[in-house]
């Protein structure tokens, strides 16, 4: 896509847009040298590679005077097409090639008197306009273009040089991001590193934690002082604490978060989940420190529980549950820690060829294998979607690679992807479940698979799913799962005539030579996985609708056929074939209506069969017949019948005397005098 500004004055006027959502006017952007740049000069005047229309910011020296680094704004998304599958952040930033980052000061406040004179508090946040927004209301405030950009890699820097031009031992510093920064680890541990070489410089860190002020928005320095005013913001700054005085409990928050609901703790390393008690009491039961507290006699070191405090402690990181959502950040807009990890490669153009071939040998119609292709993409291109189908690729033949196809996915899903057994799909525990996006059901054998077919039914459509782990209350996340099965038997499912979920095909063809399979993982274990990757992220998917039904094919229809009893088989051929069924003798009984009573006769006729009435009745229910009059019982000379419609008609134009007329007439059968109370 282009871009959405034509002209420089519709990027000018994003811009003015941009700066007074954060409290700046026209005087202070051009104060601080914001310049816009339409979409077609960013390439030739600032050497960017990203198309898109924004504005230049620039950065000063304690002076004033522009240095030679700058940062790039876009007003405009920059993830678009191939580039939003992957987790990456959305490109809002960009700068100079090989630059070295740098502390923004903006030019509205004295910085060399502010330098100077320790005395002064600083803050410190993560953004050039939010650093702007404070200086302009009297509060000294640098800008990190990230939470990370108080140091420098590139120089093998803790903290950057500009960081000896300011006096900092004895000066407050307050370090204040955004708000959602208390459930965000990642910015907790940038947070913290801050705080530690601000300890290191001399410095009294200390945390300010804004409060959202639009939940589940996340609310920024400006938009805090813009909505309630800097006298609110410096009351946030009185009531802060030093960082030292709960340092343990800040190294606790890189580790675990407090997840509200369902109310447990979290390891962050491991995902591990802990009831609060067990926290305490055994997993972080020895994590102690030692607290300064003052007595009659003096002062005193008490010995605390950090785990302890930390649950009370009212700076604890806390979220307030935990979601399963591919392609999102790890801190959702809704509060939520997202467990999703991320894909298991990235997507790099390169050769497919053995991943074509096998598909070839595999499926070799090519509609069948361009809808398989289809369904293996559209998760990949959508992120979290859940499919209505799953596949079942199943075949006489061993060796011949189609567990393989599910293999190669998982180089692209990483831990997001799993195999199980046929005894996992009808365990009480679905561990296996969690944090999953592809599941590879290997050699389903279709053993007790008439119990399974409500369950699976479920599991293939089921938009949220339910996690019980032991000793923890039980929660739900999204249910992102699709399923590929593979099978050496022709009954590995149980399948009802109108299925809508299984897409099954047959593998008929004979293992390729073992040369193929060993190029081919050699291909898979290399740059293969990245080629893939890229195949499928960027394959057509014009005309494949991920909630319609799967194509029925002659391997699906064997199935269901393998998978009827004897009475579902002679039933399924009524519904098909009635004129092979309704014979007595030579003569076809082209009767409309029946009762189960008269079919079953004629399907057991010797009467030596275990198969009941009402067991025939379940099974015509089963194969799509209905009954008439909507089930209630109409009169006949045998006394009131419920009939089932076998040769179709229209029957909702017809009273219940009229059907039990039909029903007479068409076996010829003499009609007694029924009373008018009878009638309807």
């Amino acid at each position: 896509m282009g871009s959405i500004f034509k002209t420089p004055q519709e990027v000018r006027t994003a811009l003015m847009s941009k700066v007074a959502e954060s409290g700046l006017d026209s005087t202070l952007a051009k104060k601080l040298g914001f310049t816009p740049y339409t979409a077609d000069e960013v390439a030739p005047k600032l050497g960017l590679p990203v198309k898109k229309a924004g504005f230049l910011i620039p950065y000063f020296e304690l002076n004033g005077r522009a240095t030679k680094f700058w940062r790039f704004r876009f007003l405009e998304r920059t993830n678009e097409g191939f580039a939003a599958l992957t987790d990456k952040k959305e490109l809002r930033y960009l700068q100079p090639k090989r630059s070295i980052n740098e502390l923004y000061i903006p030019p509205i406040i004295d910085w060399i008197r502010v330098a100077a004179d320790p005395t002064m508090p600083i803050v410190i946040t993560e953004g050039e306009l939010k650093a702007a927004c404070a200086c302009a209301v009297g509060i000294p405030t640098i800008g990190l273009g990230g939470v990370w950009c108080f140091r420098s890699t590139a120089q093998h820097a803790h903290v950057l040089p500009q960081f000896a031009d300011i006096v900092w031992k004895a000066r407050t510093v307050f370090i204040c991001y955004d708000s959602d920064a208390s459930s965000n680890h990642m910015v907790i541990q940038a947070e913290n590193a801050l705080a530690r070489e601000l300890l290191l410089l001399g410095a009294i860190p200390q945390i300010i934690r804004l409060p959202s002020l639009c939940p589940p928005r996340k609310t920024g320095l400006d938009d805090y002082i813009v909505s309630e005013g800097q006298e609110a913001f410096i009351e946030h700054m009185n009531r802060a604490k030093p960082w030292k005085a709960g340092m343990e409990l800040h190294a606790l928050n890189e580790e675990i978060v407090y997840v509200n609901n369902p109310g447990i703790v979290l390891r962050l390393d491991n995902l591990q989940r802990m009831a609060p008690r067990a926290f305490t009491d055994h997993a972080f039961a020895t994590r102690r420190y030692f607290e300064e507290v003052a007595t009659e006699k003096g002062i005193k070191m008490v010995e605390r529980s950090a785990a302890k405090e930390w649950l009370m402690w009212p700076s604890r990181s806390t979220v307030e549950r935990v979601t399963y959502k591919p392609g999102l950040p790890r801190i959702t807009e809704m509060g939520e820690l997202n467990i999703w990890k991320g894909w298991g490669c990235h997507p790099a153009e390169g050769s497919i060829d053995p991943w074509r071939r096998l598909l070839e040998h595999l499926i070799p119609d090519v509609e069948t294998r361009k809808w398989f292709e289809q369904w293996l993409a559209h998760p990949i291109q959508n992120p979290g979607v859940k499919l209505a189908t799953c596949v079942l690729l199943w075949g006489r033949k061993h060796g011949t690679g189609k567990s393989t196809v599910g293999y190669t996915m998982f180089k692209i899903y990483g831990e997001n992807g799993t195999e199980i057994q046929d005894k996992d799909l009808s365990a009480g525990f679905n561990e296996w479940a969690e944090n999953k996006q592809f599941i590879l059901g290997d050699e389903i054998t279709g053993g007790d698979k008439r119990a399974s077919a409500d369950r699976m039914k479920s599991m293939i459509t089921q938009k949220l799913l339910r996690l019980n782990p032991k000793y923890i209350p039980s929660y739900t996340v999204p249910d992102c799962i699709n399923y590929l099965f593979t099978s050496n038997h022709p009954d590995a499912f149980f399948l009802e005539d109108t299925d809508r979920r299984f897409f099954i095909h047959e593998v008929k063809a004979e293992p390729l030579p073992s040369a193929f399979y060993e190029s081919y993982s050699k291909w898979m274990n290399g740059s293969g996985a990245h080629a893939l990757f890229h195949h499928l992220g960027t394959l057509d998917l014009a005309g494949f609708n991920p909630q319609a039904p799967a194509p029925m094919t002659h391997s699906k229809q064997e199935m269901i056929d393998s998978g009827r009893s004897d009475i579902g088989s002679w039933v399924a051929m009524l519904r098909d074939s009635p004129e092979t069924v309704l014979r007595l003798g030579d003569k076809f009984l082209k009767y409309n209506l029946w009762t189960a009573t008269e079919l079953h006769a004629i399907y057991d006729s010797r009467q030596v069969g275990k198969v009941t009435v009402n067991g025939l009745s379940r099974e015509l229910a089963r194969a799509g017949f209905e009954r008439v009059y909507k089930g209630m019982p109409v009169p006949t000379p045998l006394g009131p019948q419920r009939l089932w419609m076998i040769l179709p008609f229209d029957d909702s134009i017809m009273t219940g005397v009229q059907l039990g007329h039909l029903y007479t007439k068409e076996r010829g059968l003499v009609w007694p005098k029924i009373s008018s109370s009878s009638s309807e």
